[in-house]
């Protein structure tokens, strides 16, 4: 299957070309201070709950760059007056360039395209086969951007990957069948980006953390609300990160929340619960001002609000159009550079391991709590299609195994009798020659494990599938199985 989505919005288009006629087009360097975001026609409907491919390809997009006045003083400078489509913009930590998805001409495919902020040139980044959405700058000048592969085992999905800024040494960075979108970048390095599992069941939505090579994936946040994200987040120069949350099964309203980056399963807020209206979009600039994408009203379109986070209250509005929304707003300035974290990754290397420290540490109960507390005798290792093998649980609970790399699976935990107790869980991954382990079995992403070492280290590592027992690692000058 071709992923090329061609929408036949003739009268939208149209509509946005006799508006753009009105806005001005760029003939001097952008100021500093500036906001950038995406205009949408007003008929166009912006599904924010929708995690498949609607959504993120709208019809006849803008992106534009207005000044911070007040309602309207000045038109929007038009940016992306060449292309059909365009969205999702990220200016450079340097403050000098803009990143962004495109069509070129209607029915084209999305593709990755950086836009000089001094020159007001374009260069295309990407030439793939399929769609490229969601652009966002990693701290060692690459970008990453999700990919939508159309023939992946498990059907369609947006994969995350990263390239170069000319496009070459393009590398995916997520192997599970989860689809990524909407990510941005952490302070401490790491990637932030949204994720719902697409196979064997669909999933819940949940953000997901990793570092800029595809290693050491975790669960970042998931709602106890019964809710999702549905936009990027955000973080804050305080550690704050903001991002717009739908509950699941009501309106289309979108909330803004907030967590704190180092906490955030315990940190929870709903800064928008006592305001009536829809939010889109939200961005925190280095200023300390909240721009939010906001309507009171479903009959209007989304304008471009401050927001008072210490009174939890819309401030003041900066431009609120009558036929076009404006949506994923960024401010044009110079940003503190993500820390770089060492890359773990060795591509000449087939495997990976994992080691876990104690399985019965989760925050879920097992699945039949009426015969009592019962620990953990193996653990199943499922693949896509198949089991990879049951490897034997520690008297502490832990485990430790070789994998191959850049492999799906994920884990379910049985009792002596050979019953289930939790699982499956969700998918995870290594890279080739990662070292990675967990503290358990869903434990709390919050939660440091205990300072010791675990015994199945001692015992030796179980290689996957075949289920060979490695030798046991020496430690402290002797065997666990073997002391003197």
């Amino acid at each position: 299957m071709k992923a090329i989505y061609k929408i036949g919005f003739a009268g939208i288009f149209l509509v946005v070309i006799l508006t753009g006629i009105f806005w001005l087009k760029p003939d001097s360097p952008l100021e500093k201070g500036m906001i950038i975001a995406t205009s949408v026609p007003h008929d166009v409907n912006i599904l924010k709950g929708d995690f498949g491919t609607d959504n993120r390809y709208l019809p006849g997009t803008s992106i534009i760059a207005l000044k911070m006045n007040d309602d309207k003083k000045d038109e929007p400078v038009l940016l992306t007056g060449d292309f059909y489509s365009a969205r999702s913009p990220e200016v450079s930590y340097a403050g000098d360039l803009l990143v962004f998805s495109a069509q070129k001409s209607e029915g084209d495919l999305w593709q990755i395209y950086i836009l000089d902020l001094q020159s007001f040139k374009v260069r295309q980044v990407t030439h793939c086969p399929v769609n490229c959405t969601d652009p966002t700058w990693l701290p060692d000048g690459r970008i990453a951007f999700s990919r939508l592969n159309d023939e992946e085992p498990t059907g369609p999905i947006h994969v995350l990957y990263a390239c170069e800024p000319d496009g070459s040494n393009m590398t995916r960075l997520m192997y599970h069948p989860n689809s990524a979108i909407a990510s941005s970048v952490f302070q401490d390095g790491r990637i932030l980006t949204l994720s719902e599992q697409k196979y064997p069941e669909v999933g819940k939505r949940h953000m997901l953390a990793l570092r800029i090579d595809g290693t050491k994936s975790e669960l970042f946040y998931g709602s106890n609300q019964n809710a999702g994200p549905v936009s990027r987040a955000w973080e804050a120069p305080d550690g704050q990160v903001y991002f717009i949350e739908k509950r699941m099964g009501e309106t289309d309203r979108g909330n803004l929340v907030s967590v704190v980056k180092g906490h955030p399963m315990s940190s929870y807020i709903e800064l928008s619960n006592d305001i009536k209206g829809d939010f889109h979009s939200v961005y925190p600039d280095v200023s300390g001002n909240m721009l939010v994408s906001y309507k009171e009203t479903d009959d209007q379109p989304f304008g471009l609000h401050t927001f008072d986070i210490n009174y939890k209250k819309i401030k003041r509005k900066i431009y609120t159009p009558n036929d076009f929304h404006i949506i994923e707003p960024v401010v044009l300035e110079e940003r503190k550079l993500p820390m770089q974290l060492p890359a773990n990754v060795d591509e000449s290397k087939e495997n990976g391991t994992l080691l876990c420290l104690n399985v019965d540490l989760s925050m879920y109960p097992v699945a039949d709590s009426s015969r009592g507390i019962r620990s953990t005798d193996k653990v199943q290792v499922f693949g896509l299609n198949e089991i990879l093998g049951e490897v034997p649980v520690e008297k502490d609970g832990s485990f430790y195994i070789e994998i191959d790399a850049d492999t799906p699976v994920r884990f379910q935990t049985v009792d002596a009798n050979g019953e289930i107790l939790r699982g499956p869980s969700a998918w995870i991954w290594v890279r080739p020659n990662e070292k990675r382990s967990c503290i358990g079995c869903h434990e709390n992403p919050e939660l440091a494990p205990d300072n010791r070492v675990p015994d199945a280290l001692y015992a030796g590592m179980v290689r996957l599938p075949e289920g060979e027992k490695t030798e046991a690692i020496m430690l402290t000058g002797k065997h666990r199985q073997n002391e003197e």
